[in-house]
């Protein structure tokens, strides 16, 4: 059997191979069909993290499809991504040329009725755990731009489990021994805590 030779192909080979794919190398075909662009851009070893398998493991999964290697492989995927990009390259052009789509804001209607359809793509598609993080960090940029502003600096307390004590008493002690006279804790609903000296 010789490898695919498009990414089309490739996707209808993992589906053939996924059910004699011994259970690791099933999750890689998941990740595979569902997270493309990751796999297209990122090192053997951010795959291999991101998809929570060894990274050899990404090797055996390209040699079960026939491949050299984990390289060869994903050069299929990134042809899809630049393959996908040209397509776009090649709609604005056609916009360009034929000029507004018939209506005032013709144009701008399109490409959000386009950025609608592929965030419903993402939440349909996304993982609760991915969408979580994503939030998580866009709320503790918000904070942290919110204290910056207010002529404070923010001061992150990771959540670590191996530290004793908890998030408030570790934030409030990091912000004693930083000097300051008011910290900002967030482990849930925002705290403000003013410090006696």
């Amino acid at each position: 059997m010789n490898p695919a030779h498009s990414y089309e192909a490739l996707k209808d080979a993992i589906s053939r191979a996924y059910p004699a794919l011994p259970r690791q190398l099933q999750r890689i075909a998941r990740f595979a069909l569902e997270r493309p662009n990751e796999l297209a851009l990122g090192t053997v070893a951010a795959v291999a993290e991101a998809a929570q398998v060894q990274p050899s493991s990404l090797i055996r999964f390209a040699n079960a499809l026939d491949f050299g290697g984990f390289s060869e492989m994903q050069q299929l995927f990134r042809g899809r991504l630049v393959e996908r990009s040209g397509s776009y390259r090649e709609r604005i052009d056609q916009l360009r040329r034929r000029g507004p789509a018939g209506r005032p804001g013709g144009v701008l209607h399109q490409f959000v009725g386009e950025a609608v359809a592929e965030l419903g793509h993402r939440e349909e598609n996304g993982r609760a755990a991915d969408i979580k993080t994503a939030v998580k960090r866009i709320c503790e940029d918000e904070m942290r731009r919110q204290v910056a502003a207010a002529g404070a600096a923010p001061l992150i307390v990771p959540d670590d489990p191996n530290t004793a004590g908890s998030v408030r008493e570790r934030a409030l002690a990091a912000a004693r021994s930083a000097g300051a006279r008011a910290v900002l804790i967030s482990t849930g609903a925002p705290e403000i805590t003013t410090l006696n000296r």
